[in-house]
């Protein structure tokens, strides 16, 4: 059998690879989906032990007392809000894909 007569790399380094700007906006976004989706168990459960009792808000109030707790419910509310916000009202549809009605 004939052995290669190219050397084939041993591991990948991504270290050392140079991505374009498209690139790391593009797994930026990525990860922050994952990272928005994971968390919206969590986000609705704060919201409803809040909205049940006074007890229950007092609860999540003590718990979002941390400034560092505060800044990271901001930013997860400011990456699901604009989100939604700025996708709305809808574009109008092209005269080209239109049903023709």
């Amino acid at each position: 059998m004939a052995r290669h007569s190219r050397r084939l790399p041993v591991f990948l380094n991504l270290a050392q690879i140079r991505f374009p700007i498209g690139a790391i906006a593009s797994i930026a976004h990525r990860v922050a989906g994952v990272l928005l989706f994971m968390a919206l168990p969590a986000v609705a459960l704060l919201l409803d032990t809040s909205l049940r009792t006074e007890a229950g808000f007092a609860a999540v109030r003590d718990l979002l007392s941390s400034p560092f707790r505060v800044a990271m419910a901001a930013l997860l509310l400011w990456a699901l809000v604009p989100m939604h916000a700025w996708s709305w009202p809808p574009r109008p549809r092209s005269p080209c894909f239109s049903s023709g009605g």
